[in-house]
Formats: structure tokens, C-alpha cells, sequence
């Protein structure tokens, strides 16, 4: 199904097994996306790319793995090689 509109607003109706995002925007943005789908258990698994501009913003990731810690039954935040100022998060909540 295609739906356009803005991914920051968007809840599905009932939880979806994945949510897999790859949209540009500030880490804040990304991070408060993934906090709420996963606080709010709108999705089973996700994998979503979180974009920085250099390293002045990875500190805010060190609350977001206490978060994931706390919410889900697993979760890695992996820096890929190709992905130059990309983290990728992943994890599964059940």
C-alpha cells in the first residue's frame, strides 16, 4: 500500500511487524520517532538510519540505548562501514 504524508505523523492502526525508515532528518527528529513507536508498541522490529552532520550530535545517542535497554528484548546501534555519518538502530520489542 502506498501512503503519502508525513512519517512523523503517521500511527498505524493496529502495531505492524516492522518499521524501517531511512528519511533525512535531524538525529532528534529520528530518535523521538522510534521512541514513540516503540514506547507506544506501534511496531515488532525495527531497523531505522539515523543521519548526523560529523560527530557533534552522537552523544544523543547515549540515552536512546538506555531507552532501548529498558524497552525492547534486543537492540544494536551499528555505525556500518559504508554509512559514513549513519548510525543504523535495529532492534525487536517482543
Amino acid at each position: 500500500t502506498f501512503m503519502q504524508g508525513d512519517a512523523f505523523k503517521y500511527r498505524p492502526e493496529k502495531p505492524v511487524d516492522w518499521l524501517l525508515s531511512d528519511i533525512i532528518a535531524f538525529p532528534e527528529r529520528l530518535i523521538e520517532l522510534v521512541t514513540t513507536w516503540v514506547s507506544e508498541r506501534l511496531c515488532r522490529n525495527f531497523v531505522v538510519t539515523i543521519k548526523f552532520k560529523g560527530g557533534e550530535s552522537y552523544h544523543l545517542l547515549e540515552p536512546f540505548k538506555l531507552f532501548l535497554r529498558e524497552h525492547t528484548k534486543y537492540y544494536d546501534l551499528r555505525h556500518l562501514h559504508v554509512n559514513k555519518n549513519e548510525v543504523t538502530a535495529m532492534g525487536m520489542l517482543e
